[in-house]
């Protein structure tokens, strides 16, 4: 029973680990975005990643913009637009 757990315990660390890498990943590109793009909107953001959902790039770009990457800024006609924050 014992090593049950151990191998569970195990199996769940290698998964966080691998969501922890590809959410790297994820916010990686989306930075390389924003640099080619400044002042791009998060609908922009999202064309030029087709392959990850709307919901996974806004998770993302949430989580940069509290770790001071990037800033998410709403604009006058509600459309949110993603900018690189300057150092």
């Amino acid at each position: 029973m014992i090593l049950q757990s151990i191998g569970s315990s195990k199996a769940l660390v290698r998964a966080t680990e691998e969501r922890m890498l590809q959410q790297a990943s994820i916010g990686e590109r989306i930075l390389e975005v924003v640099r080619a793009h400044p002042d791009c909107t998060l609908e922009e953001v999202t064309h030029q990643l087709p392959d990850l959902y709307w919901s996974d790039v806004f998770l993302e770009v949430d989580r940069l913009s509290r770790l001071g990457h990037l800033r998410l800024i709403q604009d006058c006609s509600l459309r949110f637009t993603t900018a690189l924050r300057l150092p």
